[in-house]
């Protein structure tokens, strides 16, 4: 906490209110800084001070007068890439000082105190060709042999061989899978009167100076410690192409030259180099290049391309160190510290999942895509920050990285993301200057606490990348095996990248000069964020895989790391918290979706009943009501809920009153539902074909209601103990009236007043009442009216359970359209052809066989997830709705129109509905990536019935305007075109093996399948397991679907596919039926269950039992790990 330096001024600035304005000050920081009339500098006090301060200031290019020895080189303009200068040039001088402690101690006066002064410059062996091989054990003839066989040449051919680094051989291994996998393919204007043949000898030189790049690589037949070899020509080996039939457009040679150049990819053995020059209108002309990343990083890419331009010019160019010494110098490293130093740093690490958009319709799952963006404050006033912080800009943009992740993952306690490391913080000579890949890839683990200030979070993320550089030449391979982790899982799948390499340009404008035009260098993670310096600008370069984001994504997430970036420069305070918010332009459009349309309803005050009372001036003798044997006019069902109103009046009944209606599917029901209304009373339907103690518990809740029902559920009113004078039985009542009675509207009825409880099922196994107004019901009946727009004629089905308030939408969609409300009183298919419209849940819709049925025209399908294959034949025979809303936001509050080819999506909410998807804080979640679905708006019930504790949890105040919101549990996202698209049940989330895993993503990937017409995922004895219908589902080429579509820990372990899943009694999948059935046992192909076992696998054996805590019986020889848990 001791400042590293003090400035005296006259005064300091101050903003119009006043205060201190530290902009103004971090402004002037450069100036004061380098004007040493302006403030004392403490001088060095010995040789060691007097030679850091001198290196300092020659890296820093200035006056080492300037440099006080308590000055922090990062303060005075340092970054990590000038910290390997110094590093280099320090050890020239015999002052061994790493890169590592440069971060630590950062200013000469404590760098001078944790050295030994006096050692000699760094001397290094002469290198003899294949010593690096030979040290093995390796006949050098035999192996020259072989490979002079293996590449087509001569022995005398072979300059040299050697091993390749790690991260070379992982590039390697990807080219083996994919031929274009690390391709770096690069375009350039040429500017300048060219001469193409000089520029071809000087590319010649180039190639001939550096061993590197006469390099090509293969997988040695007989020598097994090496998975890959290196092997260097004499002569050069590269590809040039010049194109001089003069183009029109360099644009479109360049689209046509990356993509076949591209789909050429690269063998091992070469050539790993190719150029091609364009000639084009003008005397312009387009230079592409393209290398494999095992030959160079984009360090050693600036050097060779400026050194081709010295050749072109008669520019002589200084020898330097070839890029075997980097490779004897990996060969020697202790890894002790290694060791240690990553199994204290990942020790416990979290593993998270890979940032996934929502996917596209059929969207190709292996291609890359990239976009390009400016960040929105300047490079001098980044540098300014970063200088006044005391940070290097590739921590800052590390630590904005993490917090992206952080904010898109949902996380808040830690991330790992992967950082590009140049890897020549080695005391190799000459290092910083080398042509070859010394690049590496790590993982940083970054703690990312809500509470924690934002200065101090930066210091720990600059803190703990200065850390890495002691430890930064090992393999992620060796890294994962100390931290002992699994060597499949991915500790990271982003990537961040800060180029700020000097740009290849000549001083004089006569001579020719490479003008950068594109670039493509696609990595194998999912993300990378590529930043770079383009002239007074900082440039972000995202590449992503299409499987996990497309363009739309793409821009809110550069978006979002622009608004992290420019708030922290900003010099914003305060907490991470307050850091993690939505862009301005991102949070006015998820505003704007989320509050929906309004509509002012002419009818809003109506109660619910009127919507039925609207139509006997008009449509009295239209058929309201239709069973197997009966019909009923609008004016017939009027007259029956009258009669029973008046009787329930009669025994004392009144408004307000909550009344049960207990009954099976009939038309007692329905008249009977009326006439509470009608009499002011609360409606609560219960079915009759519900087990007792259900009812039971309801009843007794509802504390001594009225009952109403049908007399052939005498002996269930016994048994459930009901007083007989609070029962009424509607048929009774129906049979013994013999007048046409008329009802009065109580007076003192009104919207607010409840209009139903409808008890749902609850995860106590418990049932929840839900109580809705008259005022929320009106809205569902106005806005399903605008949305779905039912005509008179309509002959809707009446299926839903009396426990499933789509029994509402049903009643009142069809009265309020003046349509005929279908009793499903006989057999469903049979009803069904009675009909033209009906709800129906997926897994009901998927047995229908469509052209069975040509007189249904509308379909509203939900109450569990779409399945496009169950709708697809539908398509075009009927308007097929995705219709979503929990019981407790009155019936229904989102419903899309479905066509072919759509994303699966609910849409937009209904009028006077809001839809938030939120985190666990009640903050916006950025679009595209999941949160719970909240619903506000004119739809929310008044809670649970006598249950306090669990409407408290349930339903919270609205943070973003008036009311409240109900969590719904569910797990959703917006699409970039403001639609909402489910994921799932919160409490469907699960951790297997260190991973969060989606289940509903899973499901949704399955149903995706064709043929598949439901699915659901399930964890069972720590296994993953699949559940899918119908049973010929081809279970093998489901799974390869899978694999194609989702990452490795979300590939089910167990498929069982079944004819019909298990359904519960509203035609829902019944998840804990499935639950309940045992796995199936693998099968065991080789009878190797039926041997005698040995030793080893006895021991193995009660290892695995101990370790997993299994059922001793289920680890046999053919058992899978995996399956085992």
């Amino acid at each position: 906490m001791v400042p590293s330096a003090f400035f005296p001024l006259t005064e300091l600035p101050r903003n119009t209110n006043g205060k201190t304005d530290k902009r103004r000050l971090l402004g002037l920081l450069p100036s004061l800084i380098s004007n040493t009339s302006d403030r004392l500098v403490t001088a060095p006090e010995n040789e060691v001070q007097f030679l850091i301060v001198d290196t300092m200031a020659q890296v820093l290019n200035m006056s080492a007068f300037q440099i006080d020895i308590h000055d922090s080189f990062f303060n005075l303009g340092g970054d990590s890439l000038s910290a390997i200068r110094l590093s280099s040039l320090c050890r020239d001088h015999g002052i061994h000082v790493s890169i590592a402690q440069i971060f630590q101690y950062g200013t000469p006066a404590a760098l001078a105190g944790i050295i030994d002064f006096g050692s000699s410059p760094l001397v290094t062996m002469a290198y003899q060709p294949f010593e690096l091989v030979a040290s093995s054990g390796v006949v050098i003839e035999d192996l020259t042999a072989e490979i002079a066989t293996s590449l087509g040449v001569e022995t005398e051919a072979i300059e040299d061989i050697l091993p390749v680094s790690s991260l070379q051989q992982g590039f390697l291994v990807s080219t083996l899978k994919d031929p274009s996998a690390y391709m770096v393919q690069m375009t350039y204007d040429l500017t300048g009167r060219l001469d193409v043949a000089k520029l071809h000898q000087s590319w010649s030189q180039v190639v001939r100076s550096h061993q590197i790049l006469r390099t090509k690589f293969l997988v040695p037949t007989d020598q097994s410690q090496y998975a890959f070899l290196q092997v260097v020509l004499r002569d050069t080996d590269f590809e040039w192409t010049y194109h001089d039939q003069p183009l029109t457009s360099l644009d479109q040679a360049e689209h046509h030259h990356l993509a076949a150049d591209r789909a050429r990819g690269f063998t091992l053995s070469g050539p790993l180099l190719r150029f091609a020059v364009y000639r084009g209108p003008a005397g312009r002309h387009l230079f592409c290049t393209t290398f494999h990343h095992a030959l160079l990083d984009a360090w050693s890419e600036s050097i060779v391309m400026a050194e081709s331009l010295e050749y072109y010019h008669g520019v002589k160019t200084q020898p330097r160190p070839q890029y075997h010494e980097f490779i004897r110098h990996l060969t020697h490293i202790e890894q002790e510290g290694m060791v240690d130093f990553w199994r204290d740093n990942l020790d416990g690490v979290k593993l998270h999942p890979t940032i996934q958009f929502p996917r596209e319709y059929n969207a190709k799952p292996t291609e890359h895509g990239e976009i390009s963006h400016p960040v929105s404050t300047s490079l001098l006033a980044i540098k300014q920050f970063c200088r006044g912080m005391g940070l290097t800009v590739n921590s800052l943009l590390r630590a904005v990285w993490a917090l992206t992740l952080a904010r898109y993952l949902g996380e808040n306690e830690e991330v790992t993301l992967g950082v590009l490391v140049s890897g020549r913080n080695v005391p190799v000579p000459g290092i910083e200057g080398m042509v070859g890949m010394c690049i590496n890839t790590l993982p940083l683990r970054v703690r990312v606490d809500r509470n924690h200030t934002i200065t101090d979070f930066l210091r720990q993320v600059n803190a703990d990348s200065g850390a890495l550089t002691a430890y930064e030449q090992c393999s992620l391979v060796d890294i994962k095996r100390w931290a002992k982790l699994d060597a499949d899982s991915d500790l990271f799948n982003s990537l961040l990248v800060y180029d700020n390499y000097q740009t290849t340009t000549s001083a004089r404008t006569d001579q020719i000069n490479y003008v950068p035009r594109s670039g493509q260098n696609f990595t194998e993670y999912a993300y990378t964020a590529n930043f770079y310096d383009q002239d007074d600008m900082l440039m972000l370069n995202l590449s992503y895989q299409t499987r996990y984001c497309n363009p739309s994504y793409a821009h809110y997430l550069a978006h979002f790391i622009d608004h992290c970036l420019v708030a922290v420069v900003s010099g914003r305070t305060g907490t991470l918290g307050n850091l993690l918010t939505l862009p301005a332009a991102e949070q006015a459009l998820v505003s704007q979706w989320s509050n929906g349309i309004t509509i002012d309803f002419p009818q809003k005050d109506w109660l619910a009943h009127q919507f039925f009372t609207q139509h006997l001036a008009t449509r009295a003798d239209a058929i309201a009501l239709e069973s197997v044997t009966d019909q009923f006019t609008y004016a017939e069902v009027y007259h029956r809920a009258c009669a029973i109103a008046a009787a329930l009046h009669s025994q004392g009944a009144h408004c307000g009153d909550r009344v049960a209606l207990l009954f099976t599917r009939c038309p007692e029901f329905i008249f009977s539902y009326l006439a509470v209304l009608l009499l002011g009373g609360v409606c609560v339907p219960m079915d009759a074909n519900n087990a007792p103690d259900r009812l039971l518990y309801m009843v007794d809740l509802l504390d001594d209601p009225w009952v109403v029902t049908h007399s052939t559920t005498g002996d269930l009113v016994a048994e459930l103990g009901l007083m007989q004078e609070r029962v009424i039985y509607a048929d009774h009542i129906l049979t013994n009236s013999t007048q046409v009675v008329d009802v009065c509207l109580p007076l003192n009825h009104t919207p607010a007043s409840l209009a139903y409880i409808v008890f749902t099922s609850g995860t106590t196994g418990q049932p929840k009442g839900v109580q809705v107004t008259h005022r929320s019901l009106t809205n569902f009946i106005l806005a399903f009216s605008e949305r779905f727009q039912l005509l008179p004629d309509c002959r809707f089905l009446l299926i839903s359970n009396f426990s499933f308030d789509v029994l509402l939408l049903e009643i009142f969609g069809t009265f309020h359209a003046g349509g005929t409300l279908v009793l499903q009183d006989g057999q469903i298919l049979d009803d069904l052809h009675r009909i033209t419209a009906c709800f129906l849940v997926p897994s009901l819709l998927a047995a229908l066989e469509p052209t069975d049925h040509y007189n249904i025209t509308h379909l509203l399908v939900g109450g569990e997830a779409f399945l496009a294959s169950a709708a697809a034949e539908w398509f075009g025979r009927a308007r097929l709705y995705n219709a979503y809303g929990p019981t407790e936001a009155t019936i229904l509050s989102h419903g899309r129109l479905m066509r072919p080819g759509d994303n699966i999506t609910i849409g937009t909410t209904m009028a006077n509905i809001q839809c938030y998807i939120l985190d666990d804080q009640l903050h916006p979640v950025p679009i595209g990536r999941p949160g719970e679905i909240c619903i506000g708006g004119a739809g929310v019930a008044e809670g649970y019935w006598r249950r306090p504790e669990l409407t408290y949890q349930a339903f919270v105040g609205n943070p973003f305007g008036p009311g409240r919101l109900y969590r719904t549990g569910d797990l959703g996202c917006w699409l970039a075109n403001g639609e909402v698209q489910v994921l799932g049940r919160k409490d469907f989330q699960v951790k297997l093996r260190g991973f969060r895993i989606e289940l509903g993503e899973i499901e949704s990937t399955c149903q995706a399948f064709p043929g598949v017409a439901n699915a659901v995922a399930l964890v069972k004895d720590k296994c993953l397991a699949v559940y899918v219908s119908p049973s010929d589902v081809k279970v093998e080429a489901l799974k390869e679907h899978i694999t194609a579509k989702l990452p490795h820990y979300m590939v089910p372990e167990v498929m069982v596919s079944m004819e019909i899943l298990p359904l519960t009694s509203i035609g829902k999948v019944d998840r804990r039926a499935l639950q309940a059935l045992p796995l199936p046992q693998e099968p065991d192909l080789d009878g190797s269950d039926d041997l005698p076992v040995s030793k080893t696998f006895a021991t193995l054996r009660r290892a695995l039992i101990e370790t997993l805590n299994v059922d001793p019986a289920r680890v046999v020889p053919s058992a899978s790990f995996l399956r085992l848990g």
